[in-house]
């Protein structure tokens, strides 16, 4: 194939020619559209050993607003390390929604709510597995009802180290290799 292709372009230099004029050209084209578009804009979120509760931010949140950040990540009391066996009692959970639903953001429009990585759940168990994702559930309602654009994993364990092998609850019995294939 390379051949016929190689005798098409020894018979034919003129097109040879205009091919690579007009691949220059393209290149050049897309280069002067990448040019004039604006670069998007970086965007400062305050995170830090500080990180608020709802009720700080619904409380405080013009003061917080006059720093220098385009938004914020804040926690849920009791409501960060969602990798547990134990489901979330959602009663527990009403102040804190109402306070995240009545979060009046003006300047800040980029907030997040915070999920640590700490972990108590077995990796290999299905009613582990359905805890967490009922506690993420309680989660996910009160960044919505915050009008939040996500979650904010946080991968540093603070607590029981999800990412330790030999301090997971089925190391004994099962391999490194299965682990990796199910976290994964």
């Amino acid at each position: 194939m390379w051949t016929t292709a190689r005798r098409f372009l020894v018979a034919s230099p003129g097109l040879h020619l205009r091919s690579t004029l007009c691949a220059a050209l393209c290149t050049l084209l897309a280069a002067v559209a990448l040019a004039q578009q604006p670069p998007k804009a970086k965007k400062l979120i305050e995170y830090g050993w500080d990180v608020p509760y709802p009720d700080f931010v619904r409380q405080n949140i013009r003061e917080m607003e006059k720093l220098p950040f385009e938004g914020l990540i804040f926690r849920l009391p009791k409501g960060t390390n969602v990798f547990t066996r134990d489901k979330w009692d959602e009663a527990q959970f009403a102040q804190v929604m109402d306070d995240c639903k009545n979060i009046q953001w003006q300047k800040f429009t980029d907030n997040f709510v915070s999920v640590l990585a700490a972990s108590t759940m077995d990796w290999f168990s299905d009613a582990d597995w359905e805890a967490v994702r009922h506690n993420l559930g309680i989660v996910a309602k009160a960044a919505a009802l915050a009008r939040c654009r996500g979650l904010c994993f946080d991968a540093e364990p603070y607590g029981n180290n999800p990412w330790s092998y030999s301090n997971q609850a089925r190391s004994k019995d099962k391999s490194f290799a299965e682990y990796e294939a199910k976290a994964r």
